[in-house]
């Protein structure tokens, strides 16, 4: 279903996380996309494949998450601009919006929804009403949510009433 939403030669940023590791999975049956990626496993993933152009965003990499952050990750995406932003959620509040806990990767995914012209949340139903530190962005940025059909039912209204799309595999 993920794959649907991406098009030959389009550019997209996978943010860091499992869930986005199964999205840089479902990608690969696709041909001519470019992949920017801050996560070591979705870049050893999508670089298997020679139809998918894989560009790595170095930094200093979060142990055992294997994922790069802090300034160095954020300066790599200045200036760039991509169709689309698969953007990992670890928490989603109606009063706060997308956040993280992490201040670093906070940055960082304020940093990537700056480069792209599409906002596609993808977080797991678990991650839908919690808050944690550090606010990413509200929902006004976001274009569409891809989650499981277990997502609590007043954001499935909620997400219709704000035309945000709702994907729920």
């Amino acid at each position: 279903m993920v794959a649907s939403l991406v098009k030959e030669n389009d550019t997209l940023i996978l943010d860091s996380g499992s869930t986005n590791l199964g999205v840089g999975k479902a990608l690969s049956s696709l041909n001519k996309i470019t992949v920017l990626t801050n996560d070591l496993e979705i870049a050893l993933h999508t670089a298997k494949f020679p139809s998918i152009k894989t560009i790595f965003a170095g930094g200093e990499v979060r142990p055992l998450i294997f994922s790069c952050y802090g300034p160095l990750t954020e300066n790599y995406f200045n200036n760039l601009v991509v169709e689309k932003l698969f953007l990992g959620a670890e928490s989603i509040d109606f009063k706060r919006g997308i956040t993280n806990a992490q201040i670093n990767e906070a940055n960082l995914k304020q940093k990537m929804i700056e480069c792209a012209k599409e906002i596609i949340v993808v977080a797991d139903s678990s991650k839908f009403d919690k808050s944690s530190l550090a606010f990413v962005c509200d929902f006004s940025k976001i274009n569409a949510v891809v989650s499981d059909s277990k997502i609590p039912k007043p954001y499935i209204n909620f997400f219709k009433e704000k035309g945000i799309k709702l994907y729920l595999v």
